[in-house]
């Protein structure tokens, strides 16, 4: 059966609601910079447990809407229109007519909505509001609040973990409580025996039965007991493995994901009595963390998401489930060079299925298991067209360790034989260790619509620091990575896909420290640096960051930054050896990264008469939110790009 004979497209288009028509294929170069820069169309898109209706969210630059179609129609039974600056970080359906929301807002210093912790129920056409968790007017309690679990078969509860405001720093241990999402009553039904961030599991009935804690020292422990009325016994995972619970099964049996704290990052999917680390069989293992897809009844793992290579496929277990059939003729059908993101129905009769891929940002279909049908809902982001879009390859470095990844946007132009050879933009996340990812991404689209080559790489682990060989050992890691990273770029331009003399470095926070510190070591390789919301002088930026004001923010810089940030790396002592030209974007509010960082970098830069462009936003704090300013800085960023290293034209075909 071919896509096109089983794909009924919903009549419906929903130009009302969104106030434009699908996109039209073209070239990307023809798609305004705007259109990059925008808020996607839908986010957190949730399908009920009858599959009648689906909730979504929709963003702007000061408040959200939260929208519940109808799925045989997609006409609108719900358009909330949140006030100025309160926002919904994320749905849940309760019941088949009931919601949770949990909120965000955009507060002083933070220009994008920051959760809040604040919970809320209302039905699917709007009626009988209630505020469940939070400090709104001096409601409720003073408490962050998380859904662990909307409970299957129970239309009144759900389980949250609430923290109270500052418990971390309390020593306090953490909370999880049976929510009634009609009257807001709660009732404590356990509490993690140690303090630290913790993450609870229940069985199929809402029995809280496992906790996983990440202590404030970084350390992982597991606990289990036997029912609510228990204590916590703690299971000592073998050496090497860090075991947490991924689901208790309806049998009672438990799936256990199994990841490899040394060496190439490995994770494995055991099933095995509750209780017990000991046993077991093992269904299945995958580079990462695992991501288990299951049969539409919930009661039998199928297949996990794999990584391994250029895009996230299905990675089928042994299974005589007859829905293992039905979803390879999904991912054949739908999505054949696309990842599979799948929301079941309480009976499992429907499926919402979610498509992406490198060029695809997000579209969601309705699989009715009776009919064999699939509907077109709606899409993440209508006015891009996937056809147009450039295509992300998986590259693996040589320099980096085994657990390191890498993805190439090459210019869709560039696809074609006889192409002229893009300059490179290299792109560095924030975070230490963060990781590259394979599905689509606006900036490496709107870098590669205008002929630039994207190179997204990982951070690397302390695995790629030990494979870099210096002359002596380096006493702060930044040296070895900027220096892996040196190792990777001369090999990529050896491989003949990239002008590999027209080179740009881009780094965000962290990955601004590792690309200014590349460049005072190889100034010859780069053409160009962009520092946008960098760290330049780790001591400062431990003492000013947000993140320093908790316990818990404090252990996350200490498990996360340990060891790094000396004289020998600081891009505000080694201003004087950079010569590439300079691009500084950074935000007046930005608590994350304060901008006395790049005060301290441009008090540098102008003590060694070294002359650099900078964009900064007074109302913009870590990651530009509105799309003015976004689209602004895609201006600034290609006009910098365009001057130092030219552009070639991509069209595409």
């Amino acid at each position: 059966m071919n896509k096109a004979a089983w794909i009924w497209k919903c009549a419906a288009v929903f130009a009302g609601l969104l106030g434009w028509l699908p996109a039209q294929a073209g070239s990307a170069a023809d798609i305004p910079l705007a259109v990059f820069a925008a808020h996607p169309d839908f986010v957190e898109v949730r399908l009920s447990p009858t599959g009648d209706y689906v909730a979504a969210v929709m963003r702007d630059d000061e408040r959200s809407q939260l929208v519940v179609l109808r799925t045989a129609t997609m006409e609108a039974s719900l358009r909330l229109q949140l006030p100025v600056k309160q926002h919904v970080d994320d749905i849940w359906w309760a019941s088949p007519k009931r919601l949770v929301l949990s909120g965000a807002v955009q507060a002083d210093g933070w220009a994008a909505p920051r959760r809040n912790g604040e919970l809320f129920a209302v039905d699917y056409d709007g009626q009988n509001p209630r505020y469940l968790s939070g400090d709104r007017d001096g409601q409720i309690d003073r408490a962050f609040g998380w859904m662990i679990d909307p409970i299957a078969d129970n239309d009144a509860d759900v389980l949250v973990l609430l923290e109270h405001y500052r418990s971390r720093d309390r020593g306090e241990a953490l909370s999880a409580y049976r929510l009634n999402v009609d009257a807001g009553s709660r009732v404590r039904v356990a509490t993690a025996p140690i303090k630290g961030k913790a993450t609870f599991a229940a069985d199929t009935s809402g029995r809280v039965l496992s906790v996983s804690v990440l202590d404030n020292e970084g350390r992982h422990h597991l606990y289990w007991r036997r029912d609510e009325a228990s204590d916590w016994s703690e299971l000592q995972a073998p050496a090497g493995l860090r075991v947490e619970v991924e689901r208790i099964l309806p049998d009672g049996s438990v799936l256990y994901a199994q990841t490899q704290t040394s060496g190439p990052a490995q994770s494995c999917l055991v099933r095995r009595a509750g209780g017990t680390l000991l046993g077991g069989a093992v269904l299945g293992c995958t580079r990462g963390s695992l991501n288990v897809v299951y049969s539409f009844d919930r009661r039998e793992p199928i297949a996990l998401r794999a990584y391994e290579s250029e895009r996230a496929r299905l990675q089928y277990l042994e299974s005589a489930h007859p829905d293992r059939a039905i979803l390879q003729m999904l991912e054949r059908d739908l999505a054949k060079d696309s990842a599979l993101y799948l929301d079941y129905t309480r009976d499992g009769a429907k499926a919402m299925v979610k498509v992406m891929s490198d060029r695809d940002a997000g579209t969601y279909y309705l699989f009715d298991r009776a009919r064999n049908q699939v509907q077109h809902l709606l899409s993440s982001r209508d006015k891009i067209d996937p056809a147009a879009m450039s295509p992300r390859r998986f590259l693996k470095l040589p320099a980096a360790a085994a657990s390191d990844t890498a993805y190439l946007t090459l210019p869709i132009a560039n696809n074609k034989p006889g192409a002229s050879k893009p300059p490179l933009i290299v792109k560095l996340k924030g975070l230490y260790g963060a990781t590259a990812g394979w599905t689509w991404n606006a900036d490496a689209q709107a870098l590669a619509s205008r002929g630039y080559a994207v190179l997204d790489i990982d951070n690397y682990d302390s695995e790629a620091r030990r494979n870099h060989t210096q002359p002596t050992p380096q006493p702060d890691p930044a040296i070895g990575l900027a220096g892996t990273l040196i190792d990777n770029l001369e090999w990529l331009r050896k491989q003949g896909q990239i002008d590999g003399d027209r080179i740009c470095i881009h780094g965000e926070a962290y990955g601004a420290y590792l690309a200014l510190t590349a460049a005072t070591q190889k100034p010859s390789l780069f053409r160009c640096i962009v520092d946008e919301g960098g760290i330049v002088d780790i001591e400062s930026w431990r003492k000013d960051s947000f993140l320093s004001e908790t316990a818990y923010g404090r252990s996350l810089i200490a498990l996360y930054m340990s060891g790094i940030g000396s004289t020998l790396s600081s891009p505000v002592d080694a201003a004087a050896k950079l010569t590439a030209p300079l691009l500084l974007i950074h935000g007046r509010l930005d608590a994350t990264v304060p901008f006395g960082q790049a005060k301290q970098l441009m008090k540098a830069l102008d003590r060694h008469d070294i002359a650099y462009e900078k964009y900064i936003e007074d109302n913009e704090a870590h990651g530009f939110y509105q799309q003015a300013h976004r689209t602004q800085r895609y201006e600034r960023l290609l006009a910098f790009f365009d001057r130092h290293l030219g552009r070639a034209a991509a069209k595409a075909p």
